[in-house]
């Protein structure tokens, strides 16, 4: 994998997820595996732990991998302490990311700015030179924007389809995209449309295709069983 035009190999990417593992997400599963299959050390933070207490077989092998960071669980001293940190160690970064919030406060971005800091140092602290995230509308996705912004590390998500692109994209879908390095998308349907509707470059927009790892599925070769009547 390369990090954009500068030819540097990714090291250490931070996954920044709402909800990790999910039996229903078993794609993100796949993507971080065959990243670490790949070299790349992968860092994955989830805001929430899953409710589901059956899990992926897969999924289970990273539980290592995982850093659980709750907001409700982080005191308003410790985010205050953060926020400071930050204001100390990158005033500009930390100046534009704060007015930024600030004009945009109607949409909750001011109160996720807040949050942010919390996943910015951690991410910081594991050396990541990359955040990806997942759903172009959820918490997550803002979050990743937001510590890109705070401390400089480029970010990327991936937008699917139904949800995101088609029913209920964020109102700055757009935004999120301008401040990421790329949007990233299952299909050259999906491309047409974020370009077409959100008026976002087709440079930006990366078509990464589902795929099913053959090799976990093997036919059965025993001979059928023969019928007499």
């Amino acid at each position: 994998m390369s990090f954009g035009k500068t030819g540097k190999s990714l090291r250490v990417i931070a996954y920044l997820i709402d909800v990790f593992p999910q039996l229903s997400e078993t794609f993100i599963l796949n993507e971080i595996r065959q990243l670490m299959d790949n070299g790349v050390k992968v860092v994955i933070f989830s805001r929430r732990k899953p409710r589901e207490k059956k899990q992926h077989p897969k999924a289970e092998k990273l539980a290592g991998l995982v850093l659980y960071l709750s907001e409700d669980d982080i005191s308003t001293l410790r985010k205050a302490w953060l926020h400071f940190y930050f204001l100390v160690t990158s005033p500009i970064r930390y100046l534009k990311t704060f007015l930024f919030s600030c004009k945009k406060k109607a949409d909750g971005t001011l109160w996720s700015f807040k949050q942010s800091v919390i996943y910015a140092r951690e991410i910081k602290r594991v050396g990541a030179q990359h955040i990806h995230s997942h759903y172009a509308a959820s918490t997550a996705t803002k979050y990743a924007m937001l510590v890109s912004m705070l401390t400089g590390i480029p970010y990327t998500f991936t937008a699917h389809g139904w949800y995101d692109i088609f029913t209920y994209p964020p109102q700055d879908f757009g935004l999120r995209v301008k401040k990421a390095k790329a949007v990233v998308t299952v299909s050259d349907f999906n491309k047409d449309c974020i370009h077409q509707r959100f008026k976002v470059p087709l440079e930006k927009i990366k078509v990464i295709h589902c795929g099913v790892d053959v090799s976990y599925f093997t036919p059965n070769t025993r001979e059928r069983d023969l019928i007499l009547s």
